[in-house]
């Protein structure tokens, strides 16, 4: 069997049909689905860095354990202090396409993971909205506005009364 390939087998105690389909495959008729080819790099690069994070071939093998893991690794690394810090936006990114990804295999393929599962298990981080910048006092609101009115009066003298400089 070629790397690529997938293999049906029959499960012998029930008679139920599984698809054993690795991961690479999945992702490549995946990527296929997606319309922007912005996308389908990104994606392409996040579930590729998951699964081989997870180290699994095939997606019949992926538990949730394995992919609560894979998430506390990635929130691990919200921490400011680490030197591989991703951004709450890289983490969500990364979270969302894996979960793209295996909603994806359920609708094609049967990888043992219900949808619920997938949403919980992956679920984006909190993010903590820090602010670049100091808000205002009132006193320094009031002369920003006291300002803004004297330009606008002179603003509209000018253009009233054809003043060019």
């Amino acid at each position: 069997m070629t790397k690529n390939m997938a293999l049906a087998t029959t499960d012998g105690s029930s008679g139920t049909a599984t698809s054993l389909v690795n991961w690479q495959t999945a992702l490549e008729t995946f990527l296929n689905t997606l319309s922007s080819p912005r996308t389908q790099k990104a994606y392409e690069r996040a579930v590729t860095e998951a699964m081989r994070a997870i180290g699994v071939q095939w997606l019949a093998d992926l538990t949730p354990p394995m992919l609560a893991a894979y998430r506390a690794g990635l929130v691990a690394r919200l921490d400011i202090d680490r030197e591989d810090r991703l951004s709450p936006s890289t983490i969500n990114l990364k979270l969302g396409a894996l979960r793209s990804f295996l909603h994806f295999c359920r609708l094609t393929w049967v990888p043992p993971l219900a949808k619920d599962l997938i949403a919980f298990v992956l679920k984006s981080p909190k993010a903590e909205v820090r602010r670049p910048f100091e808000v205002l006092s009132e006193a320094e609101r009031q002369r920003l506005l006291e300002a803004a009115r004297h330009v606008r009066t002179a603003v509209f003298l000018f253009a009233r009364h054809g003043i060019r400089w």
